[in-house]
């Protein structure tokens, strides 16, 4: 609940102010009013709180304060403050050359505040100590430093001073295959796709057994690995580079047993 104090002053009709409703200790329009025990005397709330942590009596006529006879609250003296006409008092917490010029019953002054325009507030942004009216609040947060964005691809709430920063590094941002296959996919993702990619060059799955250097892109080994003829003869080859490894290692045992 938004609370404010009221001077007398502060009423618009300030002939209906009786004295009944001024509390006895700071001599201001009772705010959330209490009576003693005798009922004789009206106190703010947080004034007689103050009080009480001296002394459990009456502040004014020393009555004592028990479970028994604790103070109450004032019902007909908060009915007759909420009746009382202001108007709305941000201009006294605000340098704005505009004020706001509501005005209403003091009951519905704690609605009013909910939506006044020119009540200030701070930036809701973190690491920021800016106040703000209420009516410049969106233009100030478009504006803040320390405004954040959520990033549409992991979702990560980021300060705006780290956007570039974030956009360029983001595992989940979406990339265009670097091979300009036309597919999309997120950053994370990549070497799965280059596993399947038809744009992707790779090497003939004969390099070893065949020693062919052939190097492609993916959609066109099928084409590459039916030439069997070339193949064949990088197997027959292979074949005979072995058969000579197996002929020196016979010869360099026999030579070992001599």
């Amino acid at each position: 609940m938004f609370t404010m104090t009221f001077k007398r002053h502060s009423f618009l009709n300030p002939d209906k102010v009786i004295d009944e409703l001024i509390c006895a200790i700071c001599q201001e329009v009772a705010s959330s009013p209490m009576r003693c025990g005798n009922a004789e005397h009206i106190f703010c709330n947080s004034c007689l709180v103050e009080s009480l942590k001296q002394k459990q009596q009456c502040p004014h006529c020393r009555c004592k304060f028990t479970l028994e006879n604790p103070p109450q609250k004032s019902r007909l003296a908060e009915a007759l403050i909420n009746s009382l006409t202001v108007s709305c008092d941000t201009v006294s917490l605000s340098n704005d050359p505009v004020s706001c010029q509501w005005t209403g019953k003091l009951s519905d002054l704690d609605q009013h505040m909910r939506v006044c325009d020119f009540l200030p507030l701070s930036c809701p942004n973190k690491g920021c100590d800016e106040i703000v009216l209420r009516r410049h609040m969106d233009n100030h947060r478009s504006k803040c430093p320390e405004r954040s964005f959520t990033c549409v691809d992991c979702h990560e709430v980021v300060k705006c001073t780290l956007k570039e920063e974030h956009e360029e590094t983001c595992e989940y941002r979406v990339v265009d295959c670097r091979n300009t296959c036309g597919a999309r996919f997120p950053f994370f993702d990549r070497y799965d796709h280059f596993k399947i990619c038809p744009f992707e060059v790779i090497e003939c799955p004969f390099i070893k057994s065949a020693k062919c250097g052939y190097l492609g892109k993916r959609y066109q080994m099928s084409e590459h690995t039916a030439d069997i003829a070339s193949h064949f003869v990088g197997l027959l080859r292979k074949v005979e580079e072995l058969s000579l490894e197996v002929e020196e290692l016979k010869s360099g045992q026999q030579t070992t047993f001599r």
